[in-house]
């Protein structure tokens, strides 16, 4: 039951208005029978509510009416200029509801169920059971997507950074009873009903903003676990409905989306990042890679190239900069997306995903996964520390959460329902890649050793970024810099920090450069020795034979992801600065012109390098660094082993010093 992710249908505001009188009318007065009480939650015995009159009209004197408008003037203290939090909630709520009749009423004849309604109000309800219990169904389920897009709008509103949001201690206990789907105006009756019970209770605006913020986002949770139970939701789970000049979306019963365009707050540019090169070099290609994203299409040049690198690993030592990495991923793309005019969200991995009741962690990264693969904007989303989310399933200290969020990245990703349009950039970043689920860890794209600073010049850079920035900060007129360190006069501040390695902006590549693991070079020695060509498929496919039988994570998976580098490598040139700062020159091209301006720029790129020289190139530094990835865990926990030998080594001699110095003084 997963919503497409196509082209959204939008919702404009002149679609909305004609409900614009039926809610307000709701908002004013609307009667509900309800079978438990808010204050039955609180253990208080019911207390007539103010803004509340009783009702005879429904169900035998058991309905009562509830006036939200009337509630609202009190709370006010009856004055007729509503305070702007009042107001402004009760507008979001009005404008939530003309958006959910619409969208129930697109429901209604998608589903069929209009005709049904026509058919059994012209029969005067004589129906056959077949055609009743469909009526029946979709009746409930038209009034259960009402009140979800209600809450939605709602929820997404407040989330919302322009709107204003009160800081305010209130006394919020759920929802007292399942939200009643019978028919649409039962649900919408009992939907304001609970809140109407809520708002009785407070005195202030920013109480009566805060509850009603608290209020719609259970009711979003509370659908969102009886989605399964309802019938025939397939044309609303089907369709993508975006209300027209805002980023609100209606996908289902996911989550609504919380992110918007926005610029990166904490920026992360190329030159604080020391050491690091080939991080830098494929974050700067990555981040390139959205542009040639088409909305029209919903389709990236790169990814029918072969060349798209949408998800990959960091890994590295604590402090070895995979955070600014990602951070500097963020900033290049933020800062693309805006000089563009696209659309850009940052979602990271919400936290505490893996929950401790079975199902929710699963429900929860579905939503998060959805909400980054979301064709309407370009999106970065970072899973920092990843070993912790996508714990290894044969590891003890694995969850039934932590395993049900690996079984769903696995269909998202790469499974028969997976969607990737080529306009999300997922990094993952991790200290201990030996730790991360085998098959998740297949499925990185790339993945980036990230060895931090190293050298002599590395450190002399990080010092004297720090020695700068110091000085800058405690700068006053007059004043003279308070850290006056020199610098080495045999190497020039910075040269060493470009995104790329000397031979990499020297375009060398050398015939062959040895594997640091042993074993692969080893295993190299071996095929060489049987003097395949260097330019014969025959040459791979004896040397990954050779690879799989060493080490048999090493699968046809990984082939792919060779390939995927080759090709991103052969397409990895500098966007020129017009095509990335200056919408016309690229972005708004049609589809077929950006491809053609891609490939003929990838060749001019190449400045005589030939395919094989780059495929073979990108074959070792893959290998490479997949099987020190691999080994890193293995060799931190020899480590470990042998110092802890070495530590209880140092207890005995001190434990025979001690003893022997014990002895001198007895003597």
């Amino acid at each position: 039951m997963s919503a497409n992710t196509g082209s959204a249908l939008p919702i404009s505001w002149d679609d909305i208005a004609p409900h614009l009188a039926l809610a307000t009318q709701h908002l004013k007065g609307i009667s509900y029978a309800p079978k438990k009480k808010v204050e039955n939650l609180k253990g208080a015995a019911p207390e007539k509510s103010r803004g509340w009159s009783d009702s005879s009209a429904d169900e035998a004197q058991k309905s009562e009416s509830v006036a939200i408008f009337t509630i609202a003037k009190d709370v006010n203290k009856k004055d007729d200029l509503l305070d702007e939090l009042i107001n402004s909630s009760l507008s979001i709520v009005r404008t939530g509801l003309q958006v959910a009749m619409f969208v129930a009423a697109k429901y209604a004849e998608a589903s069929n169920f209009t005709t049904l309604k026509e058919r059994k109000d012209s029969s005067k309800g004589r129906m056959n059971p077949t055609d009743e219990a469909e009526w029946a169904a979709k009746q409930e389920t038209q009034a259960a997507i009402t009140v979800f897009v209600l809450a939605s709008y709602v929820s997404w509103r407040f989330a919302q950074k322009d709107e204003k949001k009160a800081n305010a201690e209130v006394d919020f206990a759920g929802l007292p009873e399942p939200i009643a789907v019978g028919n649409q105006i039962r649900s919408i009756g009992c939907v304001l009903y609970h809140w109407g019970s809520y708002l009785k209770t407070v005195q202030t605006p920013a109480q009566f903003n805060k509850l009603t913020q608290l209020y719609f986002a259970e009711v979003v949770k509370h659908l969102q676990g009886r989605a399964q139970g309802f019938k025939y939701l397939e044309p609303f789970v089907n369709v993508i409905y975006k209300l027209d000049a805002t980023d609100f979306l209606v996908r289902g019963f996911q989550t609504p989306t919380q992110g918007t365009s926005v610029k990166v707050v904490k920026r992360i540019v190329a030159r604080q990042i020391v050491g690091n090169s080939d991080m830098k070099r494929k974050l700067k290609y990555i981040s390139q890679l959205p542009l040639a994203y088409d909305r029209q299409r919903k389709m990236n040049v790169y990814k029918e190239l072969g060349a798209y690198l949408g998800l990959g690993v960091l890994q590295g030592n604590a402090g070895t900069g995979k955070s600014m990495g990602l951070g500097h991923a963020a900033t290049m793309i933020s800062d693309n997306c805006e000089a563009t005019e696209l659309p850009f969200k940052r979602i990271p991995i919400p936290n505490a995903i893996v929950q401790s009741l079975q199902g929710d962690s699963a429900r929860v990264y579905e939503e998060w996964w959805r909400s980054c693969y979301d064709p309407e904007f370009i999106c970065l989303a970072e899973v920092d520390d990843s070993e912790a989310v996508y714990l290894d399933r044969r590891s003890h200290s694995s969850s039934e959460g932590s395993k049900l969020v690996i079984m769903s990245h696995l269909r998202l990703s790469e499974g028969s329902t997976a969607e990737d349009f080529g306009q999300c950039i997922q990094i993952h970043a991790t200290n201990n890649a030996d730790m991360i689920d085998p098959p998740v860890f297949s499925r990185y794209q790339y993945r980036i050793l990230v060895p931090g600073a190293e050298t002599e010049h590395d450190f002399s850079d990080q010092m004297k970024l720090w020695g700068d920035d110091f000085n800058e900060k405690t700068k006053v007129k007059g004043s003279a810099d308070i850290i006056k360190l020199e610098f080495p006069g045999d190497y020039k501040f910075l040269s060493d920090q470009d995104v790329t390695s000397k031979d990499e902006r020297d375009r060398k590549v050398e015939a062959f450069i040895k594997f640091k693991n042993k074993d692969l070079q080893q295993l190299w020695e071996e095929i060489e020795h049987r003097k395949i060509s260097r330019t014969s498929y025959g040459l791979y496919g004896a040397f990954f034979a050779a690879l799989h039988k060493k080490f048999d994570q090493f699968t046809s998976r990984d082939v792919r992801n060779v390939t995927m580098n080759a090709a991103a490598r052969l397409f990895s040139f500098e966007m020129p600065k017009e095509w990335t700062t200056d919408r016309t020159k690229f972005v708004a091209f049609d589809y077929d012109t950006k491809k053609k301006m891609i490939i003929d720029m990838a060749l001019q790129y190449q400045k005589g390098l030939t395919v094989e020289q780059v495929m073979f190139q990108e074959m070792t530094n893959y290998v490479e660094s997949t099987i020190a990835m691999l080994d890193s865990g293995r060799k931190y926990r020899i480590r470990q082993m042998a110092d802890e030998v070495l530590e209880r080594q140092e207890a005995m001699e001190l434990a025979q010093s001690l003893r022997q110095q014990n002895q001198a003084v007895v003597a």
